[in-house]
């Protein structure tokens, strides 16, 4: 897996994370598959888009 780094719309730096070749990312706590890519940072809404109160955290600990 590798990460490049990008800038959120506030201007705090964040990570992308890209999958190595054959390989998807998925969330440790769930086993959630995210594809090829997870963008890192703060989420205000769920999968469902429904919008959060408090922001969910997204770090590069919580995915493999």
């Amino acid at each position: 897996m590798t990460k490049k780094k990008y800038t959120l719309v506030d201007g705090t730096e964040s990570y992308i994370l890209t999958a190595d070749e054959g390989k998807t990312i998925y969330r440790i706590s769930d086993n959630t598959d995210f594809g090829t890519e997870v963008y890192l940072g703060y989420r205000y809404i769920d999968l469902n888009n429904r919008v959060l109160e408090v922001p969910t955290d997204f770090e590069e600990r919580d995915y493999e």
